[in-house]
């Protein structure tokens, strides 16, 4: 099978869309023949792209990234790309998170697969849009994301929040709408083995709760406050509990309590950071996420991959990756830092009940939340819609 991507992310850039770029389509490409990505956007100066590609060629021999063969695109040119499209004989059309394609997918003449973690219907109210939107963009972004929806073959969504909205929002059959679940962007993950033997000793007498984002600190109260002020609250029956906070920049150390320590955010670009990034996982005894805005976080992913219970708020998609006393615990939105260290308490104070959610948060990566099954997951749709009824 000869498959392409259209997209506005780079593959190979460990830092487009949260790593999330990188390891979905390196699972794509390994279930292709050929595989192309149509990556469209502004190179910049020649000098920068071509440093740039650079090194992001040793990252791809680093980090054994599939080759991709890919077609530059400096505008969204439809003509060109379609006319790209024939030539390359291409069988089928992925589009990942790009709903504003100028039509591109509804006139190709190839099966169009979109992947996406959110529709704009139930993403504009939950997140500050990066640059004000004029209702006339508003109305222009919602006509792309509509016909993207109802041009596309097969929409993968990566929640049943997500699903939802493509069929109650958009009416999109629910036959042409499935979720399919996202994994953990690292490659230092451990086995199995591994993460029971370390929750064995676990949580610890001084238990590190991890809060993973990214950030300045002109956010750092929106998107840490609540955590921090939960941990102080737990620490009236937990004195020994810290809570540690990686991701955020030029943060005055003066203004946080002595119970948080802080550390900058780690590159995935890097052998070396994942390295890092994998310790910070390994040391930590309960993932914390108390956030207001958010539609699949990959870093739930990767908590389950250590084998961490997860304490989150209940927003987006994230139901279905934290189950309620499966692998943690999910609360409301707007909850009191008296309800989120409750949360955090029970995950802490038994170790029975610790182990069995830390059993279970790597049980559920290694059945369904990994970039493996993704990929098995979107290939089985693929050839039971198209590639089995040809072959017969």
């Amino acid at each position: 099978m000869r498959a392409a991507v259209l997209t506005e992310s780079d593959p190979n850039n460990m830092y487009a869309f949260s790593g999330t770029v990188f390891f979905a389509l390196r699972e794509l490409a390994q279930r292709s023949d050929h595989f192309v990505c149509y990556l469209v956007g502004d190179r910049g100066n020649s000098l920068k792209f071509f440093l740039r590609q650079l090194r992001l060629f040793w990252t791809q021999r680093s980090l054994r990234q599939p080759r991709i063969e890919i077609r530059y695109f400096r505008h969204l040119d439809k003509k060109s790309i379609l006319k790209t499209l024939d030539r390359d004989g291409i069988d089928i059309l992925y589009n990942f998170v790009f709903s504003e394609d100028d039509g591109i997918c509804a006139e190709a003449s190839v099966p169009i697969v979109y992947l996406s973690d959110g529709t704009y219907a139930v993403t504009r109210g939950l997140f500050s849009e990066p640059r004000p939107r004029t209702e006339e963009m508003r109305r222009a972004k919602e006509f792309s994301e509509r016909r993207m929806i109802l041009s596309a073959d097969l929409c993968l969504f990566s929640s049943e929040w997500a699903a939802r909205s493509a069929v109650t929002d958009y009416g999109r059959s629910a036959e042409d709408v499935k979720v399919v679940r996202y994994g953990a962007n690292l490659n230092v993950i451990p086995n199995a083995l591994e993460v029971s033997n370390v929750a064995r000793f676990k949580p610890k007498d001084a238990p590190t709760i991890l809060l993973i984002g990214k950030g300045g600190s002109d956010r750092f109260e929106e998107k840490v406050g609540p955590a921090i002020e939960a941990v102080e609250e737990l620490r009236r029956s937990m004195p020994s509990a810290r809570l540690l906070i990686v991701g955020f920049s030029d943060v005055d150390r003066k203004t946080i309590p002595d119970y948080v320590d802080l550390m900058p955010f780690v590159s995935k670009q890097s052998k070396l950071g994942q390295l890092q990034l994998a310790e910070i996982y390994r040391q930590a005894d309960v993932f914390f996420l108390p956030t207001s805005a958010d539609c699949t976080p990959i870093v739930l992913c990767e908590a389950m991959a250590f084998g961490l219970p997860i304490v989150s708020t209940r927003v987006g998609g994230i139901a279905d990756y934290v189950v309620e006393g499966r692998n943690g615990y999910t609360l409301e939105l707007g909850s009191s830092r008296l309800q989120l260290a409750a949360a955090l308490q029970a995950v802490l104070q038994d170790r029975v009940v610790y182990q069995r959610l830390a059993l279970k948060s790597r049980q559920m990566f290694e059945e369904e939340f990994n970039w493996r099954e993704f990929g098995n997951r979107v290939s089985d749709l693929v050839h039971e819609r198209w590639l089995d009824g040809a072959s017969g």
